[in-house]
């Protein structure tokens, strides 16, 4: 498996896997999905025999590096890819001198990135209908 930054075609992948895992299975709506952050973030994809098993984005700003929609094909899962690519993620803003990486995890995924390192930060709210809590690694 490969990690890379996206480029080019790899960009549609990218948006192909999110739409599999948000829009089909999670049911977030497709209209909000794909946003106006697209268009600046770097846009990160993990690559098994030329299919794109993993994505995530992270937007570079003031308040940090802040890791967004990140998705692993559902048969996939539980093999450490989701991992790797937020280690990747997490490298490229420290190279960047970024001391401070940010998500907003999914209720459900907060253990993942506990194990990573993460923190909570904050109360529970809504994003897309799902409920999330925001986490950061310093």
């Amino acid at each position: 498996m490969e990690i890379r930054i996206a480029k080019g075609s790899d960009i549609e992948k990218v948006y192909s896997l999110r739409h599999e895992v948000f829009v089909n299975e999670q049911n977030v709506p497709h209209e909000i999905e794909i946003d106006e952050e697209d268009d600046h973030a770097t846009h990160i994809i993990a690559v098994e025999n030329g299919v794109a098993v993993g994505c995530a984005r992270v937007l570079f700003g003031e308040d940090g590096g802040h890791i967004g929609r990140l998705a692993v094909k559902r048969e996939k899962r539980g093999q450490g890819i989701g991992k790797e690519i937020c280690l990747f993620i997490i490298e490229l803003c420290r190279e960047r001198g970024y001391k401070r990486v940010w998500l907003n995890s999914q209720l459900h995924a907060v253990g993942f990135y506990e194990k990573l390192g993460f923190s909570r930060r904050g109360e529970t709210f809504f994003e897309a209908g799902i409920e999330h809590v925001e986490m950061e690694i310093i």
